[in-house]
């Protein structure tokens, strides 16, 4: 891994160890293994579609969003990694700052 490749990694928040290869522990029990393994092959965003992983907590989401999210960054597409929680807090103070309310 070259210097840039690690501040890339440390910029991002993204692990780069939850590659590919790693997905197969946390697919075996998935009904639609895949299904979510053709996800990184990315295809999803040349045709400017959106990706909803919804599940209950512990199953293995966020996993596959960083797994997505690092193949998506060895492809030199611009990431950005967040949580539904964080996007809400952003709206909601540039709503405020829009106006002007406290």
């Amino acid at each position: 891994m070259t210097e840039i490749d690690s501040l890339k990694e440390k910029l991002s928040k993204l692990y780069l160890k939850a590659m590919a290869e790693h997905l197969d522990s946390v697919l075996r029990e998935a009904q639609e293994k895949n299904r979510i393994l053709s996800l990184l092959d990315l295809g999803f965003v040349h045709e400017h579609m959106d990706v909803v992983l919804i599940g209950n907590p512990g199953t293995g989401k966020t996993f596959l969003a960083k797994g997505i999210a690092t193949a998506a960054c060895n492809a030199n597409i611009k990431v950005l990694f967040t949580s539904v929680m964080e996007m809400i807090m952003i709206w909601l103070l540039s709503e405020e700052n829009l106006t002007g309310k406290t």
